[in-house]
């Protein structure tokens, strides 16, 4: 939303107003794992990720092809201050939807507490166990309450999200561990690197 207003006044202000929106948008999909890591079960975590990172692609597709228009019907400063416009919108539906705790987290589990999806709403159960050791134990226990069932479901998300933590800590627990050779050398991930690197330029 700044950058028409940066552009008037100079090309260093532009610039380096262009420089910090890309500082904070550069560690958006790094984060991406960690968020998904701590608030969606490990059975659907995969398709979780294909939607966001498709929905990325798909939201600039739609960029390219309104913004054309909204250039030609309000100038093209409202491209910069529409869409920012939407991302804030976007940001404050969000905070009523999330809590600050991620409830698959080791802190909220381990507690036995229920995670809790929503601010200010009522504690959300989680979806089934992800193993069938687990829905047994429930077929064989029916006088289980259900806030107890999904005590039990949380707690088992969280075992699998602490024993995860652990894992991958100790198979990377050194930076020269990294096999950066083997990323560089492999063909699949050197033309994955240059097409994305390239890409929107």
């Amino acid at each position: 939303m700044t950058t028409p207003a940066a552009a008037r006044l100079s090309l260093p202000v532009l610039l380096g107003n262009r420089a910090v929106m890309g500082a904070g948008e550069g560690v958006t999909f790094p984060s991406v794992q960690s968020i998904v890591k701590g608030w969606v079960p490990a059975d659907t975590r995969t398709r979780a990720l294909t939607l966001i990172y498709s929905g990325g692609q798909l939201g600039t597709i739609v960029a390219l092809v309104t913004a054309p228009i909204i250039i030609k019907a309000f100038g093209w400063p409202a491209v910069f201050e529409i869409y920012g416009s939407l991302g804030l919108f976007w940001m404050v539906a969000w905070q009523n939807l999330v809590s600050h705790t991620p409830p698959l987290s080791p802190q909220n589990t381990a507690k036995g507490a229920q995670p809790s999806f929503s601010r200010g709403a009522q504690s959300a159960a989680l979806p089934s166990a992800t193993d069938s050791k687990s829905v047994s134990e429930q077929q064989r226990q029916p006088h289980q309450s259900v806030q107890q069932q999904q005590q039990h479901a949380a707690a088992q998300s969280g075992a699998v999200y602490t024993q995860q933590d652990s894992s991958s800590a100790g198979s990377l627990s050194r930076f020269q561990d990294i096999p950066f050779k083997q990323f560089f050398t492999n063909r699949a991930f050197v033309a994955i690197v240059m097409a994305h690197s390239a890409f929107g330029r």
